[in-house]
């Protein structure tokens, strides 16, 4: 069974994810997370795509989390959108959607990425 896979592009100077698929614990759990995180280090500015997610569970929160502390620490400029009701529901549920800077859709996130940017300065 599939679980998730992530799709590169590019819309002016920020790098998009798509996600894809299940983002549940698997086998391959540490390798998506490698995965992702390289994909942060690409740019200055990340969005991820949270649309084609089908399915989440607590791995994959913690992967969200775990990918806005590393776009912290490398101070890449990072934001979240267009997650499905059922995602949308889940992260406000858990009062991240602030913290992880989800936006509606990808318009209004890239908007976002526009304005000068303020990076949170790294935990020591």
């Amino acid at each position: 069974m599939a679980d998730i896979t992530f799709n590169q592009r590019s819309a002016g100077d920020v790098a998009v994810i798509d996600f894809n698929g299940k983002l549940v614990l698997t086998d391959e759990t540490e390798g998506h997370r490698r995965e992702l995180t390289a994909l942060i280090d690409s740019a200055p500015k990340v969005l991820l795509n949270l649309g084609g997610i089908t399915y989440i569970d607590s791995m994959g929160i913690g992967l969200l989390v775990g990918a806005k502390t590393s776009a912290i620490n490398r101070r890449v400029a990072l934001r979240m959108c267009s997650p499905a009701p059922l995602v949308a529901k889940l992260l406000a549920m858990l009062h991240l959607t602030r913290v992880l800077d989800v936006y509606p859709d990808e318009p209004s996130a890239l908007a976002s990425l526009e304005q000068p940017q303020d990076l949170p300065t790294p935990a020591n």
